[in-house]
């Protein structure tokens, strides 16, 4: 059998352990905050905090509003989503150095103002004016469970005194989609609660054993 044949059958192989695993979409649930129409927000006299989860592997999309005259600094150093069960956690200075590759903060957010100081980075909060990133994946392998808790907190300073702010959300599995209907969802029924994971994940043992059982029918009849 020639080298060609074994590309061949690698590529089928790749071919079929990717296209047999669906997307996940999975639904988040919190006490803390209010789903509106766009997204989860909480308002404090400080500071609002709005959510949007919709998006490729559990990347959300968070803003920031002060609604003070007081400019705002949120620590990007110390702010940061914790995987309960995993015992993880990401800054969103990772996030966003993980984002940006080679580039600069503000290549990735040209319209957002940041602060380096003591080998800390934060993110300036003009009065009256939203401020967006988006923030650490929420994928975890183990995460694709009913109840897979995560914590954001935050760490913002004000007249040179810092404040924390903390929120609570569950995950659970909320259906299973091809990955060519992902679009056709988002516009009917995906909304701000709601992330989808487009990588394999959690793949049943067996699916693999039957998929090795092809693989080597295919070698010993060549």
């Amino acid at each position: 059998m020639g080298m060609k044949a074994f590309y061949y059958i690698g590529f089928l192989f790749s071919f079929c352990l990717l296209s047999c695993t669906p997307v996940v979409v999975l639904q988040t649930s919190t006490t803390d905050l209010d789903l509106e129409v766009d997204a989860y927000i909480k308002t404090y006299p400080d500071l609002e905090i709005a959510y949007d989860f919709w998006s490729a592997d559990g990347v959300p999309f968070i803003s920031f509003f002060n609604p003070t005259n007081d400019t705002l600094h949120l620590d990007l150093s110390k702010s940061e989503m914790r995987l309960i069960r995993d015992n993880y956690s990401e800054s969103l200075e990772d996030a966003i150095l993980s984002q940006a590759g080679s580039a600069s903060f503000s290549d990735v957010y040209p319209n957002e103002v940041f602060l380096f100081s003591n080998k800390r980075v934060q993110l300036v909060l003009i009065p009256q004016r939203w401020a967006s990133i988006y923030g650490p994946s929420c994928y975890s392998p183990r995460n694709i469970q009913r109840g897979g808790e995560m914590e954001f907190n935050y760490i913002y300073s004000k007249d040179e005194s810092a404040k924390e702010i903390r929120h609570d959300f569950d995950s659970a599995p909320l259906t299973r989609l091809r990955r060519r209907d992902i679009d056709s969802y988002q516009r009917t029924s995906a909304g701000p609660d709601q992330y989808y994971i487009d990588k394999s994940v959690n793949m049943n043992p067996n699916d693999a054993f039957i998929f090795l059982d092809i693989f080597t029918a295919i070698l010993l009849s060549i």
